[in-house]
């Protein structure tokens, strides 16, 4: 143990420290680059820069320290385009690409002077959940991009790999949105209340931050943000974890995976850059009148080659209805080799929308505890509202909505069997 200790030692002391562009920063982050809290919250608006501000942190961290990075998502597809992409960037702003080999696949950065990593790590990967080993000394970091999509065990199984000796404080850095106020991200470290800051060197930092905070955006972007309304505007502008009033639909938690049902069906929306992909798996208790969403999988810029790879094992050769609005991709998922699905349009007809909703509230809704997307767009779903008035109108509101889609899609067959007094 001391022989290996000593080493590390001898590790940092034989680096050569790179000092950085502050300008490339913006202020609220700067006085954080070096922050040794053991727990580390960034969270608040969008556009705040956190996800920057993580990525450049990160390497300069990993270049002045003897660190390696774990760097995590809930699904892995999302990584690429993303925290990986960001982190690329970051090396370029800092001007240190000779110092590194970037590897696309599997997506690993390594630190040449003395083979440090940085891995980039999916929680569906059950494979890489297994072991974790670094080549050269132990993880003392791990950071957690859009950490709100992890459930509380995701959480508690990465802070496991925090372990063995090391020459620095071993850190959790967790960079998220707030949503709804019953996560428990909120519950368990701001103990369901809201916090707009809090520092106890050597303990935790907890730093909140809006697009206000980000020098690099433009007057329209600015605009793009403050032009969210409602429960938006309170999380996206504000970064505030979010309270509703007038919800579409109620619903409860609990664990749905081992339940017998009646029917089981699936439904998917498509989605790609700024919306994203989801597809649910639904079980039904007809004579109960209970709809279970028992699993969810969802992403950004998920092409439909990757789309189909990621719903696959869980939609296990089923019909997956789908929105009949997107022929070309239904068509596509149909045509992916040994990763085909048997998409089909949902019926849709007038006022399909309004008539499946009216539907589903007539049901008792149980959402898995896993399923975070599903339960964060439900705790959002309400009516639109005249803008007059105030007083709300027979559609929902547009935009994050995706997951609340595919469960009309998957449930519409079982609508309209029901109103012909056959469930198919």
């Amino acid at each position: 143990m001391k022989t290996v200790l000593l080493l590390l030692l001898l590790i940092s002391a034989s680096m050569s420290e790179v000092f950085i562009d502050r300008s490339i920063f913006n202020d609220k982050f700067l006085p954080f680059v070096k922050c040794q809290c053991p727990l580390q919250i960034f969270y608040g608006g969008s556009g705040s820069g956190k996800s920057v501000f993580a990525a450049q942190s990160r390497i300069e961290n990993f270049i002045n320290e003897p660190r390696n990075y774990l760097i995590a998502r809930k699904v892995k597809d999302t990584l690429y385009s993303s925290v990986f992409a960001e982190t690329k960037k970051a090396i370029v702003q800092l001007h240190v690409e000779r110092d590194f080999k970037i590897t696309e696949s599997p997506m690993i950065i390594t630190y040449k002077p003395d083979g440090r990593v940085m891995y980039f790590y999916g929680l569906d990967d059950v494979e890489k959940r297994k072991s974790i080993a670094v080549p050269n000394g132990v993880i003392t970091d791990i950071d957690i991009e859009e950490a709100t999509e992890l459930i509380e065990s995701d959480y508690e199984q990465l802070d496991l790999r925090l372990r063995g000796l090391s020459p620095v404080t071993k850190r959790i850095r967790m960079f998220f949105n707030p949503v709804f106020r019953m996560h428990w991200i909120c519950q368990r470290l701001f103990d369901g209340k809201w916090i707009l800051y809090k520092y106890t060197p050597n303990e935790i930092l907890i730093l909140h931050s809006t697009h206000l905070d980000n020098k690099f955006l433009t007057e329209q972007d600015h605009r793009k943000v403050e032009n969210k309304k409602g429960y938006m505007y309170d999380v996206y502008a504000k970064g505030k974890w979010g309270v509703l009033g007038d919800l579409i639909l109620t619903w409860s938690i609990q664990d749905c995976k081992d339940l017998v049902f009646d029917k089981t069906v699936y439904g998917l929306d498509f989605g790609f850059t700024n919306d994203p992909s989801a597809c649910l798996k639904i079980g039904v208790k007809l004579n109960e009148r209970k709809i279970y969403i028992q699993q969810e999988k969802y992403g950004h810029h998920l092409t439909n080659d990757k789309l189909a790879a990621l719903i696959k094992p869980m939609v296990n050769g089923n019909i997956v209805w789908c929105d009949s609005a997107e022929p070309k991709s239904i068509v596509e998922m149909r045509q992916q080799g040994s990763n085909s699905i048997n998409t089909q349009p949902a019926a849709k007809g007038q006022d399909s929308v309004w008539h499946s909703l009216q539907w589903l509230q007539q049901w008792e809704i149980i959402i898995d505890k896993g399923c975070f997307n599903t339960i964060n767009e439900i705790s959002q779903f309400q009516w639109k509202k005249d803008k007059k008035s105030g007083q709300s109108l027979n559609e929902p509101e547009e935009g994050n909505d995706h997951c609340m889609a595919a469960l009309r899609y998957g449930t519409e067959q079982i609508r309209l069997g029901m109103r012909c007094g056959v469930v198919v």
